[in-house]
């Protein structure tokens, strides 16, 4: 009997032992379908890393690292680095930059058409900024040097010019950073051009918008309806008599046919007096009779400043609205003398307005 007692213990004991080792060894297993119950427990989440700021492609050419030397062969492509703050990376320009006053103490590395190539290899640059494109044998050498070359091309459209800032922007800060501190760049220059806009041209449908001529060299050498210049003389309120003419060339034939009229109706005439003067028009067979001649409505302005393009284009365009619509000066004055584009913070709102 006893025996038998001892027996059933023991039996049950093992039977217990069995089955608290089997539940231990189930509590310990991996389950990766258990669900906990608790809304606190997460997966570690995976650190997004900030997407790469190169290689970025401008006038398809891709630029694969940051350019922290640049030269520039286009004294246009300058003024703009300049006007966007990006002058540090600047290790030579052209011979002909001229504007601002620091980049004609910057080294002089030639022109595109006879660029100095010696004096190229010798500052080591990254990228090279042109206009136009080089010919094969001086873009062979500068390749060879493992240069990059890119072209970006003067613009037609308000568009495209500011489609430049952009560009260089990208070129010389990234794909990202360089991308929005342009599109911001560009947006403050579509503010002013709103600006003048807004105003002028309804001044101008009130009071008669006068036809203009934008002559940069006789005869018949003028701003047509595919330039830069016939846009922005839409923005200040004014009728180009030759918005329906391309190429920048009047034909003769039609200025001395159908097109006489056109030129009689002008009201304000601009030119550069280092081309065109008022005694060149005097003498003038076309233009010594015309109105705009006889009654001197011309205003000389600097032509450097539109072949340019860059933010003093704004104050020249500001000073041809007050010639055009004198009774505007007090609203185009703040465009003219507004000086640096004001950079907007992230909320949209300007330093000064912020302080």
């Amino acid at each position: 009997m006893n025996k038998n007692r001892l027996h059933i213990w023991t039996s049950l004991l093992l039977a217990l032992l069995l089955t608290v080792g089997m539940l231990a060894l189930v509590a310990c297993s991996p389950d990766d379908d258990k669900d906990t119950g608790d809304p606190t427990t997460e997966e570690p989440s995976e650190v997004e890393e900030a997407p790469s700021e190169y290689p970025v492609t401008v006038e398809g050419v891709t630029v694969r690292s940051r350019p922290s030397r640049v030269i520039s062969l286009s004294p246009a492509l300058t003024e703009k680095l300049f006007d966007l703050g990006l002058e540090d990376a600047l290790v030579g320009v052209s011979d002909n930059c001229d504007y601002p006053a620091a980049a004609e103490g910057l080294p002089r590395c030639g022109t595109v058409l006879l660029p100095k190539l010696d004096a190229i290899k010798d500052l080591k640059p990254h990228l090279v900024l042109t206009q136009t494109d080089l010919d094969e044998e001086t873009l062979i050498a500068l390749q060879q040097m493992d240069v990059d070359v890119v072209a970006i091309p003067t613009a037609s459209s308000v568009a495209e010019w500011k489609k430049s800032y952009v560009s260089l922007a990208r070129l010389l800060e990234g794909e990202y950073s360089g991308g929005d501190m342009g599109e911001r760049f560009a947006q403050n220059i579509q503010d002013r051009l709103d600006y003048l806009e807004g105003y002028l041209v309804p001044y101008a449908q009130e009071n008669g918008v006068k036809p203009a001529l934008y002559l940069r060299l006789l005869d018949f050498n003028v701003a047509t309806g595919d330039t830069l210049e016939n846009e922005l003389m839409a923005v200040i309120g004014l009728d180009n008599i030759a918005s329906e003419q391309t190429g920048w060339l009047f034909p003769e034939e039609e200025a001395n046919g159908s097109g006489r009229a056109a030129f009689e109706s002008v009201r304000v005439m601009y030119m550069d007096e280092a081309f065109v003067t008022i005694k060149d028009l005097e003498r003038s067979t076309y233009y010594k009779g015309l109105q705009a001649t006889l009654k001197d409505w011309y205003l000389y302005i600097d032509s450097i400043v539109f072949e340019r393009q860059s933010l003093r284009m704004l104050d020249t365009l500001a000073d041809m609205a007050a010639y055009a619509y004198p009774d505007a000066v007090p609203q185009t004055a703040h465009v003219a003398d507004a000086g640096e584009i004001e950079w907007a913070d992230e909320d949209g709102e300007s330093e000064d307005d912020a302080a």
